[in-house]
């Protein structure tokens, strides 16, 4: 049995840690929704890869 994994969504909390530190010089606002916006384009390329994945099997 093949069992697929993919990445969780980031938290604000994992933005918190990161940030804790490493001070920005933008808005925090502007930079989540650029960090979240990334995380959501990773994810669904990693979907796509995996869907590619299943039809080959």
């Amino acid at each position: 049995m093949l069992v697929a994994a993919s990445p969780l969504p980031l938290s604000l909390s994992d933005i918190d840690t990161y940030l804790s530190s490493r001070p920005i010089q933008i808005n925090r606002e502007l930079f989540e929704q650029a960090i979240f916006a990334l995380d959501d384009v990773y994810r669904e390329e990693v979907m796509k890869g995996e869907d590619d994945g299943e039809e080959e099997d």
